[in-house]
């Protein structure tokens, strides 16, 4: 029998335990937004592709749901990702309208059935909110650890200048590096500190939660 190399080479990711931590259900009008995408960086042949779309509105679901997400990712060569900053029912079904209206005014009719996904992801209805910072560059260090430890350090006496309860939430793999994840903090301090190597501050960009690639 051959041997599927390609599997033997893939790299896990499983963020569901630690994003879990983060997840608040507090609040029945709103929701995290969660999207399958397959994506020609991946290996797949055609540019992103939405596999499956899904609005977590509770933890039961999520658990009830995991299993299908990581076997949607598996077999389309996919990624799971999650925006952790909430979305609103409200302020969706709003923008979703403004969508259609959209759509049909230039007759994009085709368009219609993809607008209440491009509502979650133009809205965020979040007061504690989550930004990412992207390490998948590493700054000019000797080690990964050394890199992330001076990161998390700036981001840290950027909070104690805010008079909120801010701080970073956690570090999470990804296939290409390492998510910080963190409340707000002086964007243009940040950059000015780090300049030319400045990691990527993402303000509600989702996160990896499962990916096999």
């Amino acid at each position: 029998m051959i041997e599927d190399t390609h599997k033997e080479s893939k790299t896990m990711t499983d963020n569901f335990r630690q994003l879990k931590r983060l997840m608040d259900f507090s609040d029945e009008e709103k929701f995290y937004y969660l999207q399958i995408l397959a994506r020609s960086k991946d290996g797949n042949s055609k540019a992103t592709k939405v596999i499956k779309n899904y609005y977590i509105a509770n933890e039961e679901y999520l658990d009830e749901h995991e299993e299908q997400i990581k076997g949607l990712c598996e077999f389309f060569h996919a990624r799971a990702y999650l925006r952790l900053n909430r979305r609103n029912y409200k302020d969706v079904a709003h923008e979703n309208l403004k969508q259609i209206a959209n759509s049909l005014s230039y007759e994009q009719y085709e368009f219609v059935r993809k607008s209440y996904s491009k509502a979650c992801g133009r809205t965020n209805d979040e007061e504690n909110k989550i930004w990412i910072v992207d390490i998948d560059e590493n700054l000019p260090m000797r080690t990964e650890t050394e890199t992330l430890s001076t990161v998390i350090q700036k981001i840290k006496e950027l909070h104690t200048e805010i008079q909120k309860d801010y701080t970073v939430l956690d570090v999470l793999e990804t296939p290409n590096g390492k998510h910080i994840l963190s409340n707000p903090f002086n964007v243009k301090k940040f950059k000015d500190h780090f300049g030319e190597h400045s990691p990527d501050i993402k303000k509600d960009n989702p996160t990896i939660l499962y990916a096999n690639i």
